[in-house]
């Protein structure tokens, strides 16, 4: 695996005027959540196709039900970042998938994405791409920062689906959302259930 520095992302942050009040944090996904996963192909060489965002390659042959049930972060190297689910990058890529709550996305006033991700990864809110990108070298928390469109949102339940893929080696992946929502009563607007990603792997580092 080449030790290239990766770049930090920044997107353009959606401004949101929470008028009169004093603005919470409330996190929806964090290290510690449990997701839904699966192993799939290697994902690497329809990293740049478009059906890649409408999941024409996300391959649900079998129910989520039916598959394992594991805490990020995910990964294989215990020496830099620590895993609570073992992903070895030879086996396969992953695909995870989870649901969260909002009792009113209307309130929400900011949506921010961090990623950490050894190598590439793809994530989507309600079918809608949230953060996409593929680098070279290791990962650190939180390398990748992301303000998200808070549009995105639905009062009620919100699926989140994730591919993340590795080029060989030591392979990582974690992500935390959080949303920003006016006080008081901040807590009281997420509710959450499972997450899905799906990673690829190759033999052999890039």
């Amino acid at each position: 695996m080449q030790n290239f520095a990766k770049k930090l992302l920044a997107s353009v942050t959606l401004a949101g005027a929470a008028t009169g009040a004093t603005a919470s944090t409330v996190t929806a996904v964090d290290t510690g959540h449990n997701f839904s996963y699966a192993i799939m192909g290697d994902l690497w060489g329809d990293w740049t196709n478009v059906n890649l965002a409408t999941f024409d390659n996300f391959a649900m042959a079998n129910p989520i039900s039916s598959w394992a049930t594991g805490q990020s972060a995910f990964g294989n190297y215990m020496g830099e970042l620590p895993q609570n689910t073992r992903w070895e990058s030879h086996v396969g890529d992953l695909a995870l998938f989870s649901t969260f709550t909002f009792a009113d996305a209307n309130a929400v006033t900011a949506l921010t994405l961090d990623v950490a991700s050894d190598n590439g990864f793809a994530i989507f809110l309600n079918d809608q791409l949230l953060a996409k990108d593929n680098q070279e070298g290791y990962t650190t928390y939180w390398e990748y920062t992301f303000s998200a469109p808070t549009s995105y949102l639905l009062t009620g339940s919100n699926t989140l689906k994730v591919l993340a893929e590795d080029h060989g080696g030591k392979s990582f992946f974690d992500m935390r959302l959080t949303a920003d929502i006016p006080a008081p009563g901040a807590a009281a607007l997420i509710g959450l259930s499972g997450l899905l990603i799906r990673r690829r792997s190759m033999n052999g580092g890039r």
